[in-house]
């Protein structure tokens, strides 16, 4: 690629994600970008580009520093490539999205990018997905937040994050109130975590998207998370598939939903809720008139469940899609949903 020659220094936007680029085409590609300084945009993620490879690209930082957006997902980086990462983004001081997910760094690399977010602090979107950043990348993290103030999203899904690490986070979140989406899917979070986590909503009251699935909550969790939904009045998307939870946490969280009433999605499949769960839930939908997509799949309800869902569904008048699959409601319980059901975009059964 010679973008003086192919008359295009003007690019914003370069994406070659899943292309064959490895550490020798990351070379020559990267001294060219001294051709692209208006470069807003780049996008790698799927590249089989290694520590030599970001050694190449970061080295060349200085010369896109507009850049705004690097998506590196998913590249076989390890602590010593990214190292040589981000002791580079001093060189582009306006990256507001980070996305880093797939990568192979541990709390090492978690070090190498706290020391230097004090350099990056318009960053605004930060994907660590599926890392192997523990509890002690947690800390290292979170004890810099005061550095990106800015924050809005936060995906550490998949990580290798227990209480004590969510505890670091959460602790941290004063520094960054304007955090709206933060997706903890995955991570190690049990009761106690979860008392940390929403011990601190207070200090993220902007928060719209919460996704805790896989997370080991249980009733108990589902109880401390419903008592504190009044600090997060904002929030529209709730994501609690495979948390153990059963009628119990139903209750809780239903008796709760007057506080947020602006809920749009609510996922709770892969639970253990039973026709008494699926009461507490549809008595309450009153209160979530705004509602769009629900998701009950894999929860072995019976005929009575479609029932009280069928009868309560002219409370969520806006519901677009809703999952009901792998439950037994058996024929009549059927019937009675395609009698009642609103009009949906999707509807799965």
């Amino acid at each position: 690629i010679n973008a003086e020659y192919m008359g295009i220094p003007n690019i914003q936007t370069l994406d070659l994600s899943h292309s064959m680029i490895d550490d020798k085409g990351m070379q020559y590609l990267s001294v060219q970008f001294s051709h692209i300084t208006n470069l807003q945009s780049l996008n790698l993620s799927g590249c089989p580009i290694g520590s030599v490879g970001i050694k190449h690209l970061s080295h060349q930082f200085k010369n896109i520093s507009n850049l705004q957006t690097l998506s590196l997902n998913w590249c076989p980086i390890r602590d010593q490539g990214f190292g040589f990462l981000a002791s580079q983004l001093k060189h582009i001081p306006n990256i507001e999205t980070l996305n880093l997910q797939g990568i192979e760094i541990s709390d090492n690399g978690a070090k190498y990018l706290a020391d230097q977010l004090e350099k990056i602090t318009k960053l605004k979107n930060l994907n660590l997905s599926g890392s192997y950043i523990g509890t002690f990348g947690a800390r290292y993290l979170s004890d810099q937040f005061r550095h990106i103030p800015n924050l809005q999203i936060l995906n550490l899904s998949g990580c290798r994050i227990d209480a004590d690490g969510i505890a670091n986070f959460a602790e941290n979140f004063r520094y960054t109130p304007n955090i709206h989406t933060l997706d903890l899917s995955g991570c190690k979070i049990d009761i106690c975590g979860l008392e940390h986590l929403s011990g601190h909503f207070r200090h993220i009251s902007k928060l719209r998207s919460l996704n805790l699935s896989g997370c080991e909550i249980k009733d108990g969790g589902a109880e401390i998370l419903a008592g504190h939904l009044h600090f997060i009045p904002n929030l529209q998307n709730l994501n609690l598939e495979w948390c153990h939870m059963g009628d119990i946490g139903c209750s809780h969280l239903a008796d709760q939903f007057h506080h947020i009433r602006n809920l749009q999605t609510l996922n709770l499949s892969v639970n253990q809720i039973t026709n008494v769960g699926v009461k507490y839930l549809t008595n309450q939908f009153y209160l979530i008139t705004n509602l769009q997509q629900l998701n009950l799949a894999w929860c072995n309800f019976r005929e009575e469940c479609a029932k009280d869902l069928a009868d309560h569904f002219k409370h969520i008048p806006n519901l677009h899609k809703l999952d009901l699959k792998n439950n037994k409601f058996g024929y009549g319980g059927i019937k009675r949903l395609l009698e009642k059901i609103p009009f949906l975009d999707t509807f799965v059964i």
